[in-house]
């Protein structure tokens, strides 16, 4: 099953995603994109990509321990941006600001599952919420600096992480079905 770590995002935050995707869709008409359904929008802290159900277990005790060792945190999602860049932009997503804690708990994540056989990433983490996958750009009819400018002058909200979860993502002809496998509540007394 393929499966993933992330941080789930509120109803209300989805909502307001969901503001802003049709914004997007609107500005961004010339351009052939694949949106993300709200079920889709997630901050993922590490695709484990193919695994055997009964790995799953292990992965459930490596989260729980870990969480046990932080406290919720705020995050905060704002600006919009592209990867790999604006000029061949494949994915359109908003950024997350969030304390230095997102990323230790991050790195932490990564030391826990590279116990468990899994290969650390070596990309930088850019913490992300996927809004849509481009499958043409459009060429000279898409402005794509204008598009994503407008939506990067105010926050989109914001919202408390109080837990880690586990999920299986199902690739079907209609888009990927997301199954919570495992949750971990964030423990922690301290901020790290």
């Amino acid at each position: 099953m393929r499966t993933f770590i992330a941080i789930e995002i509120n109803p209300e935050l989805k909502d307001r995603l969901v503001h802003e995707r049709e914004r997007l869709r609107r500005q961004l008409a010339g351009a052939r994109i694949r949106w993300v359904q709200p079920q889709g929008m997630h901050l993922t802290l590490k695709f484990l990509g193919e695994i055997e159900a009964g790995r799953v277990e292990a992965i459930a005790a490596q989260m729980e321990l870990l969480a046990g060792r932080y406290a919720p945190f705020a995050i905060r999602l704002q600006s919009l941006g592209a990867f790999p860049n604006l000029r061949r932009p494949r994915v359109l997503w908003v950024g997350v600001q969030a304390p230095p804690v997102l990323a230790a708990l991050r790195a932490d994540l990564e030391r826990c599952l590279e116990g468990l056989g899994f290969v650390r990433e070596r990309r930088p983490f850019h913490p992300h919420i996927t809004l849509g996958r481009v499958r043409d750009s459009g060429g000279d009819r898409v402005d794509w600096a204008a598009a994503l400018a407008i939506g990067a002058q105010e926050p989109l909200g914001e919202q408390r992480v109080e837990a880690l979860a586990l999920f299986r993502s199902e690739l079907r002809p209609t888009g990927a079905v997301y199954t919570c496998l495992s949750a971990a509540p964030l423990r922690g007394h301290h901020e790290t």
